[in-house]
Order: C-alpha cells, then structure tokens, then sequence
C-alpha cells in the first residue's frame, strides 16, 4: 500500500513553496502528504523501482516562519528547520493526497542541494506493520526495526543505490498503522532529470551530492520531531 501511495505522492500537482533558512524568516501555511524497517546484510544495490522524483518542481516563495496557527504544515516545517542543519535553505512544496499531509522538495546545507519528502498520515491502516518484510521497499539495503513506547515501530532502512542516486526512508508507525514517514536522497529535484534510456523504467536522478542531505539516524530523528509536533497539532484541532 506504501508503494501505491508513494507513486501517487509523485504525481500530485505541488500546491505551493517555501523557500526559507534555517535561521532566517518563518513560513507560511498551505495545503499536503507517506511509509515505512530486522536487518538485512544484503548489498546495496538499486533496481530501477526507486522512487521516482515528482512530476512538478516546486515553486520556492518567500514566506513568514511557522506559528502555531500554522496548522500541520506549519508544524511539519517547523520541525523540518529544526532538524535541518544550521544555515540550511529549505525550498519545499505542499499537497494533501487522501488526507495526508506531504511536503516536498530540496533542503541545501551549502554542500548542494539534496531532496527531502516527508508525508503525515493521521489515517489508521495507512502503512504495512512490517516494511522490512518487502522486498520492493528494501531493495537490497539494510532494514532495521525499533520498538518504542506505545506500540509504535520507527523503521529504519538505509540507502538504497541506483547508478550513484542515493536514497534513505525512515517511518515511524503508530499501533493504529498511522505515522510519519520521510525520505532524504543525494539528488535534486530542482535539477531536471536526465532523458530515459532503453530498457529503463527511470532514469537516473540528477545526482547534486555525495550522500543524503541526511543520515539514517538523523533522518530519524527529523521524523520524530514532526510527529511530535503534528500530533500535538492534530489532537488541538489544527488541519
């Protein structure tokens, strides 16, 4: 079910930017929305079923830094400056896809930019109990599962390689199989992909750094503060 979404999260139209510093002006709200880690010592190498990047770059907008009545965006983006490292440039676009919130774009640490994709389901059912158990969402790298607190399960899989493009998803799920879910890659969305060769589903993404923006612990870690914070946000109402 993760894929399927996934695939749809690719092709919704960006509704809007943000295009903000870590340590400059705040963002402003607008409208989005995500999956899922026992270990694997297998090599890491990609097939060509890696996600694909989105069919619409966003548009970065100059905006106002998040509030409170910033509403689940508002708390995403917050979470996301906070995790980022300092200095760090956020150019990231928002949809809602079947109630989910997404946010997706580059995030630059002044080493090129890098992509980020973070999507929040307050919707029970929505992600697999066990993503490591899938092959598709594995893809030959390492997966690992941690228990925490309250039934939740944050799933951990490292990078996954397709021709030097290179990928990292961390999910946390709820007992209820709701979450967060985020993915940090060594490649651009703003840069434009290279044309699709023969015998390829996709191409190769444009690769913009030597890795992720982001490492699998650090990946996780932005993870929890945005369910933190958009829990907190969703229990008071907020959309």
């Amino acid at each position: 079910m993760y894929r399927r979404l996934r695939s749809a999260v690719i092709l919704a139209v960006v509704m809007g930017g943000l295009d903000v510093g870590c340590g400059g002006p705040p963002p402003e709200p607008g409208d989005t929305r995500s999956t899922g880690a026992e270990v694997s010592r297998e090599p890491v190498s990609a097939t060509p079923g890696l996600t694909p990047a989105p069919s619409a770059t966003p548009t970065p907008i100059p905006t106002a830094a998040p509030s409170p009545e910033g509403g689940v965006f508002g708390a995403m983006l917050e979470a996301i400056r906070e995790s980022s490292p300092p200095g760090s440039r956020l150019a990231l676009g928002r949809d809602r896809l079947d109630g989910d919130w997404i946010v997706d774009g580059d995030v630059d640490d002044g080493r090129g930019p890098g992509r980020l994709l973070v999507v929040v389901s307050d919707r029970a059912g929505t992600f697999t109990a066990n993503p490591c158990a899938d092959p598709d969402y594995r893809q030959g790298a390492d997966c690992v599962r941690r228990h925490l607190d309250g039934g939740r399960v944050l799933v951990l899989r490292g990078a996954v390689d397709f021709e030097g493009s290179r990928t990292v998803d961390v999910t946390l799920i709820h007992a209820d199989r709701s979450g967060v879910s985020a993915e940090a890659s060594n490649w651009s969305i703003g840069q434009g992909l290279k044309p699709p060769r023969p015998g390829l589903e996709l191409p190769p993404m444009p690769v913009t750094r030597p890795e992720p923006l982001f490492s699998v612990d650090e990946l996780a870690q932005l993870v929890l503060a945005v369910d933190e914070l958009t829990r907190a946000c969703i229990e008071a109402g907020c959309e």
